[in-house]
């Protein structure tokens, strides 16, 4: 888990629910995105259960379904961890990320649930940055 030797209180911007809660900055972390596909989860992709419809349900590392938008994957904060991403808004920890994405990011890494691969695409181009999260 990350410590943070000097706390930073964060006050967000009118029209969120954050307004006028106080937040500990956790720092810089790289803003990631990923779905459920082969390509992005390797081979826990297999073998998904669907539902009634038909589609595809992808479970997190903790066992909840993931929510497109608002569950992440991030090694470095405990299981069901509110975040609060700069530009992005917020998550919820419901997944870990893969070894190598951890290792890559030297573990400052928040990687966000998406439907799809081409959703996942068009975030990681529009956000995908280095942004600060607090806690």
């Amino acid at each position: 888990m990350y410590h943070v030797s000097s706390i930073t209180k964060y006050e967000a911007t009118a029209g969120n629910s954050y307004q006028n809660e106080a937040m500990t900055s956790m720092g810089t972390f790289r803003l990631t995105f990923y779905c459920g596909c082969e390509q992005c989860c390797g081979e826990h992709a297999a073998d998904r259960p669907v539902n009634e419809n038909g589609e595809t349900i992808v479970y997190g590392a903790y066992g909840r379904e993931l929510i497109a938008g608002y569950s992440c994957a991030s090694n470095g904060f405990e299981d069901g961890t509110k975040l609060f991403l700069e530009g992005f808004g917020e998550v919820q920890v419901d997944d870990r990320t893969s070894d190598w994405v951890h290792d890559k990011y030297v573990g400052r890494v928040v990687d966000v649930y998406c439907n799809d691969h081409d959703e996942a695409n068009f975030y990681r181009e529009a956000l995908g940055d280095y942004v600060e999260v607090f806690v």
